[in-house]
């Protein structure tokens, strides 16, 4: 299918490898996260009932995905993109500059420490919220929804029509409208081929 594609694009040298990998080749192994020899830092946590505590004084970093980010977050907390997080980091003390800590939370602890490890010259200890989010909620504390404190636009996942609150109608028929114009915006676009090849 990939190369019926890539031939669709205009590319004509396209060629299917024909290799069956010996046993030794072989692993039903979970495919390893990081290239040998790399580790991740385990990260500090925090709990919950001492974030809840100390929230005037903590930077809180949300590194989940934007759609459950407006879905709910801890109060105060950015939404921010892993990869951008160290550029955000001064507007992020500028508006609580009696900030103590960084905390950061998102469902994946590799990820909360490759951010904490951009951030290791934010000038301030950086945490995990031990348990996510889910743990926060689950202690009865305070939730914040919507689009708040956004760090980064939420452009990190696709929104489905009926991922959209406000107006799903107008949502979805934005959708069909895009659909149903994609034929004629590949003919003005005049670079895409498509053959149809018949048997």
């Amino acid at each position: 299918m990939t190369a019926h594609w890539l031939v669709q694009m205009g590319w004509s040298d396209v060629h299917v490898l024909e290799h069956r990998p010996t046993a030794g080749e072989l692993t039903t192994k979970p495919e390893p996260r990081y290239p040998a020899g790399y580790r991740v830092a385990e990260l500090a946590g925090i709990a919950p009932a001492e974030l809840a505590r100390t929230l005037d004084r903590a930077i809180v970093v949300d590194l989940d995905t934007s759609l459950r980010y407006r879905d709910g977050h801890v109060p105060g907390a950015w939404f921010a993109v892993r990869a951008h997080v160290a550029k955000h980091v001064a507007a992020m003390r500028a508006a609580t500059p009696n900030a103590e800590r960084i905390v950061l939370c998102g469902p994946d602890p590799d990820l909360l420490a490759l951010a904490a490890a951009a951030l290791a010259d934010a000038g301030l200890p950086v945490v995990a919220l031990a348990g996510g989010f889910k743990a926060w909620r689950d202690g009865g504390h305070a939730v914040e929804t919507g689009h708040t404190r956004m760090a980064d636009p939420p452009t990190d996942v696709w929104y489905r029509p009926y991922d959209f609150k406000d107006d799903v109608e107008a949502a979805m028929r934005q959708y069909l409208d895009w659909e149903v114009d994609l034929v004629p915006q590949v003919a003005r676009d005049g670079a895409a081929r498509f053959q149809v090849f018949r048997r």
